[in-house]
């Protein structure tokens, strides 16, 4: 199995059940872009997300505002971290 094949299997199963494991690592690893958004199907905001981290980063380097973007989308990744079982399961609910 090819590791793509491997990290597609991660992703979704046969079923096109999404997977919380998935959902988490894609979290953890850019949860400031908005990734686990775009898995879940969670679009709309999950757009929102990449352009706050552009704007409040470059904000940052000409003002202290920024860092209120940066702030902001912290505690907005971390309340996702909470909701990601539940949008896991909401998904999941689709496809039995």
């Amino acid at each position: 199995m090819s590791s793509w094949a491997g990290a597609r299997g991660l992703a979704l199963n046969e079923s096109g059940r999404k997977s919380l494991r998935a959902a988490y690592v894609l979290w953890f690893v850019l949860g400031h872009v908005g990734a686990h958004r775009f898995y879940l199907d969670r679009k709309a905001t999950a757009l929102a997300m990449p352009v706050l981290f552009v704007l409040s980063a470059a904000a940052t380097t000409v003002t202290r505002i920024g860092g209120l973007g940066l702030v902001t989308l912290l505690l907005w990744a971390l309340i996702d971290a909470a909701l990601i079982p539940s949008w896991v399961r909401e998904h999941n609910d689709g496809f039995h």
